[in-house]
């Protein structure tokens, strides 16, 4: 397998990781979020559906990392059952379920249970919005679960923006050497790899905003359709058409130094 150095612009032997969405919504919310969970209805991962894709991935190759996200993943009903598929098929994988915190106070004693036994580290990021971090380092220490915050405590206040160009006018293999999530956040979606999430949940955006971002089968790889893993490294390691509405790398000025807010679900946010 191969992991694309976006910034060198070369390939260096690497291990696969991937990221799922558990759930597309969100409780939190955030403006300009680059997963558009503020656009999206509710939706949950189909477990049965999640539990094909990661035998199919087994079958073809070794995973170093498994992130559950979103989304809020703890809004999933079914999310112990979730980590335990993750961890029967990549039973040597480091696993992470990334979330806000919100409602980590409110989780039974099965899911703490199963972080514990199934070895899954929780990632909290902070926001600026009202968490009992003692209460959850607390049951942490309880049942023996691992937790790591993502951001700094004094600087949760900043938010980033990764802004779409509409027209889809920039250059995409351009775009796709100067991104930091090219090849890095690759997101499973129904059997399909994308190599960031902006392509993988574009779709909630069109249809909040009646737009006509493209996604074609030039986009994404199927698990399915791919013979080996080598072919799936090499597609994830070269632009995709949707690179051409990110601006990210082109305007540095506009990803860092944003106030956090919640979205007012206004195009603005994400252009």
């Amino acid at each position: 397998m191969y992991v694309i150095n976006s910034f060198a612009g070369k390939a260096k032997p690497g291990k696969f990781k991937f990221e799922v969405h558990i759930c597309e919504h969100c409780n939190l919310n955030c403006a300009s979020c680059n997963h558009f969970s503020p656009l999206a209805g509710e939706s949950y991962l189909n477990v049965e559906s999640y539990q094909k894709d990661c035998a199919r991935i087994s079958d073809l190759t070794k995973v170093e990392l498994v992130r559950l996200m979103g989304g809020e993943p703890l809004l999933h009903p079914r999310l112990v059952e979730i980590v335990k598929i993750s961890r029967r098929f990549f039973d040597t994988a480091h696993i992470e379920i990334v979330t806000n915190g919100i409602l980590l106070p409110r989780q039974p004693a099965a899911f703490w249970e199963t972080c514990k036994e199934e070895a899954v580290t929780v990632f909290i990021s902070k926001y600026p919005v009202k968490l009992d971090l003692d209460a959850i380092d607390d049951l942490a220490k309880q049942y023996g679960v691992q937790i790591v915050y993502t951001t700094n405590i004094d600087k949760t206040n900043t938010w980033r923006k990764e802004p779409l160009d509409v027209s889809g006018a920039g250059k995409a293999k351009t775009n796709f050497m100067v991104c930091y999530k090219a090849n890095n956040c690759i997101q499973l979606k129904d059997g399909k790899l994308f190599t960031c999430q902006q392509a993988a949940y574009i779709n909630h955006f069109n249809d909040f905003f009646h737009t006509s971002l493209e996604i074609t089968n030039k986009d994404y790889i199927s698990i399915y359709e791919a013979a080996t893993i080598d072919e799936i490294a090499r597609f994830l390691a070269r632009p995709i058409p949707f690179c051409r509405y990110c601006v990210l790398g082109l305007n540095h000025a506009s990803y860092l130094g944003h106030q956090w807010a919640v979205s007012q679900r206004n195009i603005a946010e994400w252009t």
